[in-house]
């Protein structure tokens, strides 16, 4: 019976960390890939919203 306590003292601080980490390591991986996701939507905005007409006159104009 002693043991069983002693053992399950030594295990149980051992587990909650794991899972602890787990959680932490989730969480870090669902905020970068909502991040992409948000900056892969920007960028495809901005494209989409450069008309052929802006890049003519930038391009006129960068080279003058």
């Amino acid at each position: 019976m002693l043991e069983t306590v002693n053992q399950i003292s030594i295990l149980f601080p051992k587990q909650v960390k794991r899972r602890l980490d787990y959680q932490v390591e989730l969480n870090n991986v669902m905020r970068r890939v909502e991040q992409r996701h948000m900056v892969d939507w920007i960028i495809g905005n901005v494209k989409k919203s450069i008309t052929a007409k802006q890049v003519r006159f930038l391009i006129l104009h960068t080279l003058v």
